[in-house]
């Protein structure tokens, strides 16, 4: 796993980011390979990542937590359009969050 990556396509990256070998990986149990779809995972890695400027923690929120309304961050490298390739550089977007219910239609 790499982490402080921005530009996967530049060597200057390397400088900054950290390789750290994964112990296992826990994938979303509704992934579809084919469509990309739920393609989320947890990485457990073999030793500690030491935080910096560029590598930080995400919090996770307590279960009574209700983010309904509000705007979320997503970023990734993931496709940006259905069929389309994938891009170099971290994309980030704002969604709002929305009721399980809602999703699940």
């Amino acid at each position: 796993a790499v982490f402080g990556e921005f530009d996967i396509s530049s060597d200057l990256e390397a400088r900054r980011s950290v390789t750290k070998n994964v112990k296992r990986v826990i994938v979303h149990r509704q992934y579809d390979a084919a469509t990309f779809e739920n393609d989320l995972a947890i990485l457990e890695l073999e030793s500690p990542i030491h935080y910096d400027v560029h590598i930080v923690p995400i919090c996770m929120p307590s279960d009574e937590a209700d983010f309904t309304g509000r705007m979320a961050t997503v970023t990734g490298w993931g496709r940006l359009t259905y069929g389309g390739g994938v891009p170099s550089v971290l994309q980030e977007v704002q969604v709002p969050v929305i009721e399980n219910s809602v999703c699940q239609e």
